[in-house]
């Protein structure tokens, strides 16, 4: 567990790997998707990492920056070309 802890720690991105369903499109599913892509159950979420892209069991992703360590444009930038 040590040196599985020291590659998150010293990470400089994370993909969090879901096992949530996600196969509806109404609106109170893309809530639930909404609160699985901020905080899924939080066992699996590093807020102290300024990337998280986050993919639910259904293929669905979502993204989480913590832009504090960078402006919103440039993060934003980074997404869209990785999910290109």
């Amino acid at each position: 567990n040590r040196d599985s802890l020291e590659a998150v720690e010293s990470a400089a991105l994370v993909v969090c790997l879901d096992e949530e369903e996600d196969t509806s499109l109404t609106d109170d599913a893309a809530s639930a998707r909404a609160r699985a892509f901020w905080h899924g159950d939080c066992d699996n979420r590093f807020y102290d990492k300024p990337l998280q892209f986050i993919v639910l069991a259904s293929g669905r992703a979502g993204f989480l920056g913590e832009h504090a360590l960078s402006d919103g444009s440039p993060t934003l930038r980074l997404c869209d070309y990785v999910w290109r």
